[in-house]
């Protein structure tokens, strides 16, 4: 069979290169030869995947919480943005608005922890008092605007005075979100989601993925001291080997799907990136460099449209990523495949992806 496609397929070139110019023989021997040596080297070290860290923030804009495992569900990452803090809009005493480390980078320094039973507690910083997040599911419910869409919250009972111990000129409550986001109501990103796609309190998507080739390439542009994973808030965190990647400076651009173990996840679109990926995550403060955001803005604009990019965007750092069929438990050190391709993402509802 296979000597059968060698002589058509020499067969067919040799047609092809007989209807040619002698002065174009040559120039198309040399791309064919290169093709097919491209083709080998990417058949003999296909692009494989392998999990380095995972990462959960039961509360929005806390620290995460760096795990040995995370399952994701129909709604996305377990447990994961699971409560918000919220405070008064100035302009609606009677609203509620979500607080985020754009306005305080403090909250970085909300400790949560996530027990056996999947309740939450919480510390600040150094302070050893721990507050535990319980809420009664009968509580009052409201909704919340987050990024065009809404959640579904009620506030956990004392949770204020919490909060005002530690952020004693603000008036903060912390809330368990009931329902989360759904993407497919975003006016500005609906396309990239399929019908009935909802999560917690994210922005955007269920998962956040970013590479550590795309950090070390960053890195490269920034002067010392280097800006960790963390300014990112993955929650997973990849690399990657093989001839395909090897070429890539950012994989961010060219990962269209990927399984790891036997978990499907589809990729929507580029994360683009604000103020909070400024925050040291450890300290709870900006960065005086503005970084990684300063270089970001030089260097990671995509202002032609590709992959998903649309006018206005800030600049891109990590896939915000869906389930794709069934869900599952994803380990550190699970290995993976990924597609990747260079061509726009995004409308999956009018390719039929899933």
């Amino acid at each position: 069979m296979s000597d059968f496609l060698y002589t058509g397929l020499y067969t067919t070139l040799s047609s092809v290169l007989s209807s040619v110019p002698v002065t174009l023989i040559i120039p198309l021997q040399v791309i064919i030869l290169l093709i097919t040596i491209l083709i080998t080297l990417h058949l003999l070290f296909p692009p494989t995947l392998l999990v380095e860290s995972l990462h959960i923030y039961p509360i929005k804009s806390a620290a995460g919480i760096q795990v040995d495992s995370l399952t994701l569900t129909s709604k996305g990452v377990k447990n994961d943005r699971q409560y918000v803090v919220l405070q008064r809009p100035k302009d609606d005493p009677n609203g509620w608005e979500v607080v985020t480390q754009r306005e305080n980078p403090r909250l970085a320094l909300l400790q949560p922890k996530l027990h056996e039973d999947d309740s939450v507690s919480v510390t600040y910083s150094s302070d050893p008092f721990s507050f535990d997040l319980t809420f009664n599911p009968s509580s009052e419910k409201f909704k919340v605007e987050l990024f065009r869409c809404f959640i579904t919250c009620s506030i956990v009972p004392g949770s204020s005075s919490f909060l005002l111990r530690h952020f004693p000129s603000k008036s903060y409550s912390i809330a368990y979100v009931h329902v989360g986001r759904d993407s497919t109501l975003d006016s500005k990103w609906s396309d990239c989601y399929l019908p009935s796609e909802s999560s917690g309190a994210v922005d955007g998507s269920q998962l956040l993925l970013t590479f550590t080739r795309s950090l070390s390439t960053l890195n490269s542009s920034i002067s010392s001291p280097a800006v960790k994973m963390s300014n990112f808030r993955p929650n997973v965190v990849v690399s990657s080997s093989g001839f395909l990647p090897s070429l890539m400076k950012w994989e961010d651009d060219h990962l269209r799907s990927l399984s790891l173990s036997l978990v499907k996840i589809r990729v929507n679109k580029l994360c683009h990136r604000c103020v909070l990926s400024t925050v040291i995550q450890d300290v709870g403060e900006f960065d005086r460099r503005l970084e990684p955001l300063k270089s970001l803005r030089k260097i990671r604009y995509l202002k032609d449209g590709r992959f998903g990019d649309r006018p206005g965007n800030s600049p891109g750092f990590g896939v915000n990523c869906s389930l794709r069929g069934e869900g599952g438990v994803v380990k550190v050190g699970d290995g993976g495949r990924g597609e990747w391709g260079w061509t726009k993402r995004c409308n999956w509802r009018n390719v039929g992806g899933n």
